[in-house]
């Protein structure tokens, strides 16, 4: 997790330059990678967009647009959420930590800095957000089984109606297709036993049941390829 946590992008605005450099010094020791910063906080909106930071060090008082506008629009937009802000102030009065904190702040850096608590404090967010991440990732795992499974599950209720369509047409076709050829032949059967039949009735009734017997195969061999077929391509 150690190495992972160091390749997570940080953003860093501040209108002071040595507040910026003092803290990308810091990072820096520490072995961080990606480290972005900026002193002017009319393109902060889009900075964030383009680099897409994890962490976001932001200092509230500021010219122009202020910290508090920042955590506005980055509310606004729902970025809150996915993108932790750490924000960075000399005021500590109890309003502004809960202003800063009902817009999406997530925690709070004193000026000036103590660089053991800076170090902490990032750290601790930085694990919080690659948690997040990862956590995120693994509910996206899980949608994407249950769609996949509940795909099956559907696939699956189809060739099972398919098969229930099929045995009810074959039942159809024993009940009324079969039954017609068959009575035919039991019929000339015992025609056939009667020893007054003569020759020609003899002929003429085993052409008719050999025909009978033709139908009953080839309705044998349709009810055959309805049962078998799909399950030998399967």
């Amino acid at each position: 997790m150690e190495e992972d946590i160091k390749q997570l992008k940080i953003l860093i605005i501040d209108d002071k330059q040595s507040n910026v450099d003092l803290l990308v010094d810091l990072l820096n020791y520490h072995g961080y990678q990606q480290i972005k910063t900026l002193i002017d906080s009319k393109l902060a909106m889009e900075t964030i967009d383009t680099f897409n930071p994890d962490i976001l060090l932001l200092d509230l008082m500021m010219p122009n647009v202020s910290g508090f506008d920042i955590l506005m629009l980055l509310q606004k937009k729902q970025r809150s959420a996915d993108l932790k802000v750490l924000v960075l102030t000399a005021d500590i009065a109890n309003f502004t930590k809960q202003q800063a904190l009902t817009l999406g702040a997530h925690d709070f850096l004193t000026k000036p800095f103590d660089l053991v608590e800076v170090s902490l404090r990032i750290k601790n967010l930085l694990i919080n957000s690659l948690l997040f991440k990862q956590l995120k990732k693994q509910n996206l795992n899980l949608e994407t089984i249950v769609e996949e499974r509940t795909a099956q599950l559907t696939e699956r209720n189809k060739e099972i109606q398919a098969n229930l369509d099929t045995l009810k047409e074959i039942a159809w076709v024993q009940s009324h297709v079969v039954r017609a050829p068959v009575a035919r032949i039991l019929g000339l059967i015992n025609f056939l036993k009667d020893s007054d039949v003569s020759e020609k009735d003899r002929l003429n009734a085993l052409a008719s049941l050999e025909k009978s017997a033709l139908e009953l195969d080839e309705v044998v061999k349709n009810i055959t390829e309805k049962t078998y077929y799909p399950s030998v391509k399967d």
